[in-house]
This record gives structure tokens, sequence and C-alpha cells, in this order.
């Protein structure tokens, strides 16, 4: 069985993780994706009103104007909002949110070493088995982001995921998306899911690799320093043909959205994207073997 890959084009650069490409920004890291999210997060909706509120009764206050002139670019940008949304609903201007969406069904399998997609009869869908790392960081103190010690285990952490980056094919990393809990208001828990090639590769990072042994250290002795500072991990080895996914008109995240070495038909090292159609396989077959 062949499957179909959707991103066909090996690559010679190892793309960067959305994880990572998320905190890209032309100005500051906090002006990018990751970075306004994080900001937007440190607040509740109650508290963005009352600072908005605060903003506009002090543009009211301080203009030497009638009110309707420090009124007027908020009602101007309500309804610049209001239009777009219209000429994006009925298709005038494309829609934002739907670039880098694959549409229809589609699968996430461990390539060849070639770069194909090919399974055996007998084989397992996925290919081979995976270890995921659940990694999560909160931050309960009043100040947020801003709090030291927080502000030094994200710097820590970014140190971590550069090293991952720079040197995943000795660490056999394949790459991480990141997210938010949904059960606080503000201030919620923010997850990375990463992927390994193996449990072995993840050991030796975690044994091998200064960035996590100098993170460890500082966070053992830290004490009490951190005690409103919320940190941890699971993970999770994962044998073949005991995971699977599945995308439904979506952008490639997870595992999707990972990177994986290959070597191409003139013996070179190349980058391919995991993603393929996932229209011939049944449910069943996802998870297990190749029966045809």
């Amino acid at each position: 069985m062949s499957f179909i890959p959707l991103r066909p084009r090996l690559l010679s650069k190892r793309p960067l993780s959305q994880g990572t490409h998320g905190w890209l920004s032309k100005f500051h890291p906090l002006a990018s994706p990751n970075g306004q999210n994080l900001i937007k997060g440190q607040f509740s909706l109650t508290d963005w009103i009352v600072i908005g509120c605060c903003i506009q009764a002090l543009l009211v206050v301080l203009c030497p104007y009638r009110t309707i002139y420090p009124l007027a670019p908020t009602f101007a940008l309500s309804l610049y909002k209001v239009f777009k949304a219209m000429l994006i609903g009925f298709g005038v201007i494309k829609n934002p949110h739907m670039k880098g969406v694959v549409m229809g069904r589609t699968t996430a399998i461990f390539p060849e070493a070639d770069g194909s997609f090919n399974r055996n009869l007998g084989d397992t869908v996925g290919g081979q088995g995976i270890c995921m790392v659940l990694l999560f960081s909160k931050c309960n103190h009043p100040l947020g982001m801003q709090y030291p010690p927080y502000k030094s285990l994200l710097a820590h952490g970014r140190t971590m995921f550069k090293d991952l980056e720079q040197n995943a094919d000795e660490y056999g990393f394949l790459g991480y998306s990141s997210y938010h809990a949904s059960d606080d208001t503000s201030k919620p828990n923010g997850l990375s899911i990463m992927y390994f090639r193996s449990l072995e590769y993840l050991h030796k990072y975690a044994h091998q690799s200064a960035s996590h042994k100098e993170g460890f250290e500082w966070w053992a002795g830290m004490g009490e320093k951190v005690d409103w500072v919320s940190i941890g991990h699971e993970v999770y080895d994962v044998p073949a043909g005991g995971w699977e996914n599945i995308y439904g008109n979506a952008k490639p995240y997870g595992f999707a959205a990972t990177n994986h070495l290959v070597t191409d038909e003139k013996g070179e090292r190349k980058w391919v994207c995991p993603i393929v159609d996932n229209k011939r396989m049944g449910a069943v077959q996802r998870m297990g073997r190749v029966k045809y």
C-alpha cells in the first residue's frame, strides 16, 4: 500500500517546529502569535474590558476637542472589524484562518528511510512506535509572566527548545506544538506536546544535554522561591500499532506538523512532513496492520 504525501517536497533544511515558529516576529517575540496569546492569557476578560475603559476614559479627559474625536478611533476600529468579518464571510476577501489548512481527511505516519510512505502487507500503518512528552508550566503569582522566577523558567525553556531544534537528529526530536488550557480565565497552563522517535532518544536528551542539566539544576536550587510556579511533564512510550491520528480540513498540528529526516535517491539528507491522504483507511486499520 502506498500513501499519497500531501507535502511531498523533500527539504534540505529542517523547518522549525510549530511551537518555535509561533514565536517568530519581525519586531519582538512578544509580538508573535505565541507572544500575543501569552499576553492575552495574563488577564481575564473582565480585566481587558476594564483596561479598555480606562484607556478610553483617559483619552476623553485629556483630549482638548469635542468628545466625538477621542471616541472616533474606537468606532472606526469596531466598524472595520465588523465589515472585515462580513467580507470574509461572503468570500470577498481571503480568510486568514484558512492559511495552511489541508482540505479533506488526512493522517500523519512515519516515512520510510527514502522519504516514501509505502507499507507492505503486515506492516503497521503508523510505521513505528513513538514517544510523546507533555510539558506544562503555569505562574500563579499576580505578576504572571513578569514574575522573576517564572521569567527565568521561560528563559531556560527557550534555551532547551533551541537546543532541541539545533540538534534534532542527535536527540531524535521530531517537533512540538504548543497550547493553552481552558480551565482558568487568566494565567492558564501552557502546554507543549513534544514528539521523539523513541524513549531512548528522550533519555539521551535528558541525561546528556547541557541545556536540560542547567535548567534542572536551576529549578532544584530555587526551593521556596518557585512555590508560585507550577511545572510538570508526562511521558508516553507508545509501541508501533498503538497510536493513530486523523484530521479533517485542518492545519497540520501535533504529529502532522513534525519533521522527519530521510535520505533521498542521491544519498543526501532531507526532511519531510508526515501528512498523507487518509481516504483509503478505515478506523480499525489505522491502528492495525496493512491487510491489502
